[in-house]
């Protein structure tokens, strides 16, 4: 994940390519092969099989080395894999969405409410009332449900605050209408949640932004960001514009209503090809020799909606 994207460049303008190719794809499989090196000569003797195991940011690799070096490990065992890198990118959208207006920002007591509104929503629609909510998918909640009404202002949310969680369980599109970035679960926002992690992690001590109208509206130290919003203006000003004076605020990829727009797809696209894992035609090679690859999504990894992985399979 890019939460500080300074190692991309080399100077405004230049990207670090080197360090993009290691990222994306090249490390992995350098260390692999030095991996079984250091292994061989350990145990003197050859290695029978070698297998991966890699979790989020880990899938991705796992994905990628499957695609472009197949012969690398006998077997994968995949999991939460971020491997739609410009999609999951996009998903950085909603945390935008937080400055938006002045009271777009949602406190952390907020995610309560709106996760016990889901549970007496979703909780019985698989038959059982057991606080589990088996298929998230199959949740038809509404933030609008929770709109403050009648001059009430305590447990519910204002219209701003609606838009923010709307637009994380939106998808986001192009221009076309195309479906570029998948939306997230309504189910459980705030215990290790979509919105607990993505949206809201790390700025539970740093509040609401200082300045919605600011380029950098919680100031400039990524680490008081919410992680989206870090990841969203970090990947789009050093991985794909390669200028560390972009305003993602005011010039953002992404218009407000969660429309991506065309020049800038294509170059998140182009900047981040190499870093791709979901191509299924790309991975023939590989169960062409008869190598065995195990996929897996829970809901525990926030930063990566599970709906890419139906989506893929």
């Amino acid at each position: 994940m890019v939460f500080d994207g300074t190692w991309a460049l080399t100077a405004p303008g230049v990207a670090h390519e080197d360090a993009v190719t290691d990222f994306f794809s090249r490390a992995v499989h350098t260390v692999t092969a030095a991996g079984k090196q250091f292994v061989q000569h350990r145990y003197a003797g050859a290695l029978a099989r070698s297998y991966f195991v890699g979790c989020s940011d880990g899938g991705r690799e796992g994905l990628v080395e499957a695609t472009r070096y197949p012969e690398d490990f006998e077997g994968y065992i995949v999991g939460d894999p971020f491997f739609d890198v410009p999609g999951q990118i996009l998903a950085g959208r909603a945390a935008r969405a937080l400055v938006d207006a002045p009271d777009s920002y949602l406190p952390p007591a907020l995610l309560t409410l709106v996760d016990n509104a889901v549970y007496a929503n979703c909780d019985a629609v698989d038959g059982v009332r057991d606080a589990l909510i088996q298929n998230p998918g199959a949740c038809s909640f509404s933030p609008q449900s929770l709109l403050c009404s009648g001059g009430n202002t305590a447990d519910c949310l204002t219209q701003s605050q609606v838009d923010t969680l709307s637009a994380w369980f939106a998808a986001a599109t192009d221009a076309q209408g195309r479906v570029v970035s998948l939306g997230f679960p309504v189910s459980d926002l705030y215990n290790n949640g979509a919105a607990g992690n993505n949206l809201f992690r790390r700025t539970e001590a740093a509040g609401p932004p200082h300045d919605i109208h600011a380029a950098a509206p919680w100031g400039e130290a990524t680490s008081a960001q919410p992680a989206g919003w870090a990841f969203y203006d970090q990947s789009f000003k050093y991985l794909v514009f390669l200028d560390p004076h972009v305003d993602n605020n005011h010039q953002s990829a992404v218009d407000r209503r969660g429309v991506v727009h065309h020049a800038a797809l294509a170059q998140l696209e182009a900047r981040t090809a190499a870093g791709r894992g979901d191509d299924p035609q790309q991975l023939a090679p590989f169960l062409a020799a008869d190598r065995k690859l195990l996929l897996y999504h829970g809901y525990s990894d926030g930063f990566i909606t599970p709906f890419r992985m139906f989506q893929f399979y």
